[in-house]
């Protein structure tokens, strides 16, 4: 980062154990901060979002790139993650100690749920108290030794960040209008957070470093259609959300567990960043609390007797069980936990 010696740089320090709360109201659109504890607050694993970013790079190259020696290098170099490597060890023994390199895979959220779902947690806890956005929320997973990069180095003002330090240090230059730029460090653990208008640039140590970025928006025409509303708000602005999962057997047997929060918009029903039906019945929905457990036969009582009610309520509850908003009861919290095979 050439340009932190043709300025002064001043090393921030405010450091806080993580609190949405005081974060809102003392830092947020202020000041940058360090957080500690960000990721165990979240429940963030390092393997789980190494494998989201393998599925993202077996899915697509086009949001993923690889750069070293300060230049983009091609993809077939040998540089992608693969599966032989196993996890993330494996992958990092493979690249080897020398030389500087930054594996960069954008929007890699879409492809495990399950880390998704925990980073749309964490960003609800914030929108609650500073707002809800009105335009989607970017992230970037990035893992790297030894690197320095520049964010749009043509465009000086930047959307606000967060990013967790998922494994090893990650070292933050912001730069004002004008001087002294701000360091930020964090180190394994952490969460660090800047407000919006910063040129931002990144070093990765020597020690193999992983990150989770995100860009926050700020501002946007709020979304006059309801239902995109609901689908926005229900993901935290984290879209694209991930895909539905396998076709649902779910019987009139079965009991279930609500494991996701529906949110409703003016009518317009939504949960996990998917629009819900706009005739799925509002009984039966408004029954669905966020950790209820109740029977599917039970349910389709709430909607109304007849073999049509009860088969109109079956077909939404196998709907919301694919888009993981129910559960079997005995199942796991979450419908399919690991990497998805699709975006």
């Amino acid at each position: 980062m050439s340009a932190g010696r043709h300025v002064p740089v001043v090393t921030w320090m405010v450091v806080r154990q993580l609190d949405w709360e005081r974060f809102a109201a003392e830092h947020w659109g202020r000041e940058p901060v360090r957080l500690t504890g960000g990721v165990s607050h979240a429940g963030l694993d390092t393997g789980r979002a190494y494998q989201a970013a393998v599925a993202t790079v077996d899915a697509s190259r086009d949001d993923v790139t690889f750069r070293s020696g300060g230049r983009a290098v091609p993809d077939g170099s040998g540089w992608a993650p693969r599966e032989a490597d196993g996890d993330l060890d494996g992958y990092l023994a493979r690249m080897g100690d020398e030389g500087d390199w930054l594996l960069s895979v954008m929007d890699p959220l879409p492809a495990s749920f399950a880390l998704w779902a925990q980073v749309r947690d964490a960003l609800t806890n914030l929108w609650w108290r500073v707002g809800w956005p009105h335009e989607p929320v970017g992230s970037e997973l990035a893992i790297g030794r030894g690197h320095s990069r520049d964010h749009d180095p043509a465009h000086p003002r930047t959307p606000a960040g967060l990013l967790w330090v998922l494994r090893g240090g990650v070292t933050v230059l912001l730069r004002g209008e004008r001087p002294p730029a701000l360091r930020l460090s964090g180190s394994v653990g952490d969460l660090l957070y800047w407000p919006a208008g910063y040129h931002v640039a990144e070093t990765y140590p020597t020690g193999a470093a992983v990150a989770l970025r995100l860009a926050l928006p700020e501002g946007g025409a709020l979304p006059a259609n309801a239902t995109e509303r609901a689908v926005g708000r229900s993901a935290a602005g984290l879209l694209p959300a991930p895909p539905p999962g396998a076709v649902s057997t779910l019987r009139l047997t079965d009991r279930i567990r609500v494991t996701s929060h529906l949110v409703e918009v003016r009518g317009a029903w939504a949960v996990n960043g998917h629009a819900l039906p706009r005739g799925a019945d509002r009984r039966v929905l408004s029954a669905l609390t966020l950790g209820r457990e109740t029977g599917v036969r039970e349910l389709c009582r709430t909607g109304g007797g007849g073999d049509a009610r009860t088969a109109s309520t079956l077909t939404l509850l196998r709907t919301l069980h694919r888009l993981r908003a129910v559960e079997p009861v005995g199942a796991a919290d979450r419908a399919e936990p690991g990497v998805l095979s699709a975006r």
